[in-house]
């Protein structure tokens, strides 16, 4: 499977993985089988990187290569976002052990995510129209406007009866940490 990173490697795979001996006791224990086979893609990113996919749909006459290069494609924005979130979560730091605590952490995450989003959108407007031409757009620091936004969201929602007081706070916070 290695060498589906080499440069003469083929555009695509199918190949049988075993589970783990560790695992076989208990496989054969519930009846499933202790063998499956997978189709491994070669794709190769505008920047020369290459990935390898891992499919069950084998059908190389319904799912071509190509298919799964432009599905990938598509899935980029959904992949990096989920990277981040995963970030954001800190999964090693959950407020509680609990199904419903971590619905919980995962849910407020993407509000806040969401939250930021509409936040640094006339932020980053005006930045890039200050911009000097030839000079690359100015981006605000998303760790820090999220954490910022983060941790004042109770005075954002709640608290504050001066929204604007709060959001230009904020503002003038990820001016300074772009």
């Amino acid at each position: 499977m290695q060498n589906m990173f080499e440069n003469d490697a083929p555009e695509s795979m199918t190949v049988l993985i075993d589970v783990s001996h560790r695992h076989k006791k208990e496989v054969k224990k519930s009846g499933l089988t202790s063998t499956i086979k997978i189709k491994l893609i070669r794709i190769i990113l505008s920047t020369g990187e290459i990935e390898v996919l891992a499919t069950f749909l084998l059908d190389e006459t319904i799912f071509s290569t190509d298919d799964f290069n432009h599905l990938y494609s598509l899935r980029w924005g959904v992949e990096t976002f989920f990277s981040k979130v995963k970030g954001r979560l800190a999964l090693e730091n959950f407020t509680g052990k609990s199904v419903e605590s971590i619905y919980q952490d995962f849910w407020s995450t993407i509000f806040i995510s969401n939250l930021e989003t509409i936040m640094i959108e006339d932020v980053e407007k005006n930045m890039s129209a200050n911009t000097i031409p030839d000079r690359k757009n100015q981006k605000i620091n998303k760790s820090v406007s999220f954490n910022a936004i983060k941790n004042m969201a109770f005075e954002i929602i709640f608290n504050e009866p001066d929204k604007n007081k709060i959001i230009n706070k904020l503002t003038r916070l990820f001016i300074m940490n772009q």
